[in-house]
């Protein structure tokens, strides 16, 4: 026999009548063992256990977004196995383009930006517009079915049936009008997004959700690359201009610095996690790697790169390493952040453009005029992954979200699946603390297959939510984000998920009887689905209806197993009574799935 905590008691007792159905206490998550039952990314018990915070190093989801330029379309890549998992238009036109011979495609998509979501920003450099792309796609026009690209065939490439007519496919979300020539893209800590051309010289901040314009701030400068810092400033490449531009608090009444970069151009850009500014400088001759303390708005080093040339897209790597293409040579090249002394030199394709880093500390590349992308594993330095059958593909942007994510706001998210017989409805609730400006959000789905998912919706702590009918699965994704400015990450102490579930055992009596020297419990069932087997609860003095839990216990520690789906009858002889005490019994069912149904309504008692 078992005694029950009060603790517990009160917990099933409450959960048991807060609506009209019966509900089970299902799981709480507190342990590091319990975490460990689901996904980390980003996020860590190590530095304090039994908790979640943010990772130090910081993380990104594991996909890399390629702009396939000549073709008009956008690849969604898995970095982790290499699957090219969708391909996507990025608008209607359909002119495709021919690199080598400087003959742009209709649209023209070159730099893809992630947002903190893991969507996708295109600018198209041709009809002066930008695209945004969901991670996941869902069934926006309501007809119960998602389409979307896929990769129908398991080939881990996307062919060119596989890419759908523009227009149809549910994971484009929104294309808008942007300034001419748009090659600018940078997420902010609020999931906007800021959209600047190298003809129209202006930057624009656009509505994450919506596309609505929110700001507009004239550069007079050509704006090639940018990004935003921890503080959420914005830093802005000016290629032909030979300047860096800074823009402090974009979005609110922001003030303008010019920083002049006297030895040549300033073409790609990439940030550090102290915020130091990287840029390549690959025009007319002049190969150089720059680094920028931004504290002084003053250049730390500016360092020729021996046997680069017209170097373009700068990544960070996850060990601090500054890594450069090489677009007239084919290669990468690899660097120490300190003094920008060359590490090494990689062969790669013809014309590489773009280098990002992803989740895995891994180098992906956009080879422009071999058509191909590539993954370097810096273990090594050396090409471990090609991928073909890419058109053009270009880049040199926050193609893996690292900077939005890891930079602009730390983020992370830990992702746990629950499963369970009949989940009308739950309830959530958790335990957090929250630093600064730092937030945490949990966001469900819930699925009968574990195939097919609902769209995502965001739940508060404490209050009760639908899922879809039918619904056996929950998956619950909380999302973290650091504070802003002084990076400060929210933690995680707690989760706890409910469960109102219709019982699936039908009893239709439960009756205690009184011996001689012993209590024999009985009971029937008309129907029961998915049932495990039976607990016995037993209380003195009304235990459980009058506070006093000291007497409840469970008479068997081992289930009472269940007989039949279609109803069955049941015994239990309790043979440890005492003559002239009156005792309290309740029955719980407990299915399949560990989820247990207490039937309070049939409570009987027996005085020997």
């Amino acid at each position: 026999m078992k005694k029950l905590s009060c603790l517990a008691m009160i917990g099933a007792s409450a959960l048991i009548f807060q609506s009209s159905f019966l509900y089970a206490a299902t799981k709480v998550y507190t342990s590091d063992a319990d975490f460990d039952m689901g996904v980390m990314d980003g996020v860590e018990y190590i530095t304090t256990s039994n908790q979640l915070q943010l990772s130090i190093q910081g993380s990104t989801l594991p996909f890399i977004w390629i702009a396939n330029s000549a073709e008009n379309t956008v690849s969604k890549i898995n970095t982790e196995t290499g699957c090219e998992l969708g391909r996507y238009r990025t608008g209607p036109g359909t002119d495709l383009g021919e690199p080598s011979t400087g003959v742009p495609s209709a649209e023209n998509p070159s730099r893809t930006t992630v947002d903190i979501n893991g969507d996708v920003w295109v600018g198209n450099r041709q009809s002066n517009t930008a695209t945004k792309i969901a991670l996941t796609a869902t069934d926006t026009n309501g007809d119960g079915t998602i389409t979307t690209s896929q990769d129908t065939n398991g080939n881990c490439l996307i062919e060119s049936s596989e890419v759908l007519a523009w227009g149809t496919d549910e994971a484009v979300l929104l294309r808008i009008d942007v300034d001419l020539g748009p090659r600018a893209l940078a997420i902010d800590a609020d999931n906007n997004v800021w959209i600047g051309g190298s003809s129209g010289k202006t930057m624009r901040l656009y509505n994450g959700t919506t596309g609505a314009l929110i700001k507009a701030i004239s550069i007079g400068r050509s704006c090639y690359g940018a990004l935003i810092d921890s503080n959420g400033t914005l830093w802005i490449s000016n290629d032909g201009e030979d300047s860096l531009t800074r823009i402090d608090d974009p979005a609110g009444s922001h003030s303008i610095t010019y920083i002049a970069a006297s030895d040549g151009a300033v073409y790609g850009i990439s940030i550090d996690r102290e915020g130091f500014i990287y840029t390549s400088s690959g025009q007319g001759g002049d190969n150089l790697l720059r680094k920028l303390n931004p504290a002084t708005n003053t250049w730390v080093y500016s360092v020729s790169i021996s046997g680069g040339a017209y170097g373009r897209g700068v990544t960070v790597g996850l060990d601090g390493d500054i890594w450069v293409a090489q677009s007239s040579v084919n290669t990468i090249t690899r660097h120490n952040a300190a003094d920008g002394s060359l590490i090494a030199t990689i062969p790669v394709g013809s014309a590489p453009t773009g280098v990002a880093t992803a989740k895995d500390g891994k180098i992906w590349l956009s080879n422009l005029l071999s058509n191909n992308v590539m993954r370097v594993d810096p273990a090594t330095n050396a090409v471990d992954l090609t991928q073909e059958g890419h058109f053009g593909p270009y880049n040199y942007s926050d193609m893996t979200g690292i900077i939005s994510r890891s930079i602009t706001t730390r983020s992370g998210t830990w992702t746990v699946v629950y499963q369970n017989t009949s989940l009308i409805k739950a309830t959530v609730s958790w335990t957090a603390l929250m630093q600064g400006n730092s937030t945490i959000t949990v966001m469900v789905e819930s699925s009968v297959d574990g195939v097919t998912w609902s769209a995502p919706q965001q739940v508060q702590s404490g209050v009760e939510f639908n899922n879809v009918a039918g619904a056996t699965m929950i998956r619950l994704v909380v999302e973290f984000n650091a504070s802003t400015g002084v990076i400060q990450s929210p933690i995680l102490y707690d989760l706890t998920i409910v469960t109102p579930v219709s019982t699936l055992v039908t009893l239709t009596d439960f009756t205690a009887t009184a011996l001689e020297s012993e209590i024999l419990l009985e009971w029937l069932t008309a129907d029961e689905s998915d049932n495990a087997g039976f607990r016995i609860w037993r209380a003195t003095g009304e235990g459980w209806k009058s506070g006093d839990y000291s007497t409840v216990i469970i008479l068997n520690d081992q289930l009472i197993s269940a007989d039949g789906g279609s109803g069955a009858s049941y015994s239990y002889i309790d043979d440890n009574v005492e003559s002239g005490l009156t005792y309290y019994y309740l029955l719980e069912d407990v299915d399949n799935f560990g989820v247990s149904t207490y039937h309070f309504d049939a409570i009987d008692s027996a005085t020997p």
